[in-house]
């Protein structure tokens, strides 16, 4: 059974990446700083409203599939799209930008090395958004021990330290290539996901009902980051257990909460459930490939330049983004058929 405002939240879920990312590359916030900082805190770690619904259709679809065929399905609707459409990325680092990564073993291994160091690790070349594949596909590959915490509640205490381990592990900083570090921060996520969903009936009512509530504390976790904090946008640090920056992870837990919000409002007020959601919930896999390729063209047009930013110049930036990537999807699903879903993620 599709879940409707599960799906909505998908395409909530995807705006925020792209408008997240949006906030970058060529521009320059130097006389906008504010409006900067305000928009990174409420865009930034976009991921964990991603990561969430994941861990949410897992649970909601676990059983309807043996290992063996969850497996495949991963094998061909996660893995055969990211070999595909890193590609192009990971030939532009490596053949024309070889020096684009600080890495050093991009600066010194032979050819072959590199594209599957690149692969391996996801972070590293132009299309750096698509750190997130080694880092989910490692997750899903966990799916034993994730149905095992299906099977009793009590098997959600694992919660507890995982989430304990991820307020003090932080975000590491762009290229983002430490796989491991990313997953345990984000595991958590995605198995908060997984009890949501287990125990919905119970539990998103409690959203519906007070989901002014929640509003309160995500706008309380927004403004609280933006006028106190020490850094805007995600906590990133160089080594995990570092407090340069402080421990309090505003982002971890404003995004949480803005998970349960966002399920709260789509099933309190179901005309949000709209045909623009819906589009970019659809096509938001194309989306989370493609949209940095459309940044680093328009990169490419302009030059290598500093743009002065602006609230409409962000926006546009992130709905021509948003545009391009379903105007693709489409084309693509015309073009190739029952295909597409593994060349074009749709």
């Amino acid at each position: 059974m599709k879940l409707e405002y599960i799906h909505s939240f998908r395409g909530i879920a995807i705006a925020f990446i792209v408008f997240g990312h949006a906030l970058y590359f060529q521009f320059d916030w130097s006389n906008n700083q504010t409006l900067f900082y305000l928009l990174q805190d409420i865009l930034s770690n976009g991921t964990v409203l991603f990561v969430f619904i994941s861990g949410y259709l897992f649970q909601h679809l676990h059983g309807r599939q043996s290992h063996s065929q969850y497996y495949k399905s991963k094998f061909k609707n996660l893995l055969i799209p990211y070999i595909i459409l890193s590609a192009p990325a990971i030939a532009f680092t490596v053949l024309i930008a070889p020096t684009y990564s600080e890495l050093e073993v991009f600066q010194s291994g032979n050819l072959l090395e590199q594209v599957l160091m690149h692969y391996a690790l996801g972070g590293a070349h132009v299309n750096y958004a698509l750190w997130f594949m080694p880092m989910i596909l490692v997750i899903v590959s966990l799916a034993p021990f994730l149905a095992w915490i299906l099977q009793k509640p009590s098997h959600y205490w694992v919660l507890l330290p995982m989430f304990a381990l991820a307020w003090f592990i932080h975000r590491s900083p762009v290229p983002i290539v430490d796989v491991m570090r990313q997953v345990f921060y984000f595991i958590p996520v995605f198995i908060t996901g997984m009890f949501i969903s287990q125990y919905k009936t119970q539990i998103e009512p409690w959203f519906e009902k007070y989901w002014w509530v929640l509003l309160t504390l995500v706008t309380v976790l927004i403004m609280s980051q933006f006028l106190f904090s020490h850094y805007h946008g995600s906590l990133v640090t160089k080594t995990a257990y570092s407090s340069e920056k402080g421990w309090f992870d505003f982002q971890l837990l404003q995004k949480l909460f803005m998970c349960f919000l966002v399920i709260g409002l789509l099933r309190r007020f179901p005309n949000l459930n709209g045909r623009l959601l819906d589009t970019l919930a659809q096509y938001s896999f194309t989306i989370f490939f493609c949209h940095i390729y459309f940044f680093v063209v328009i990169e490419i047009i302009i030059g290598d330049q500093k743009v002065p930013s602006s609230l409409g110049l962000w926006f546009a930036r992130g709905a021509i983004a948003l545009l391009a990537c379903c105007l693709l999807a489409s084309i693509g699903k015309k073009v190739f058929g029952r295909y597409s879903r593994q060349l074009i993620a749709s």
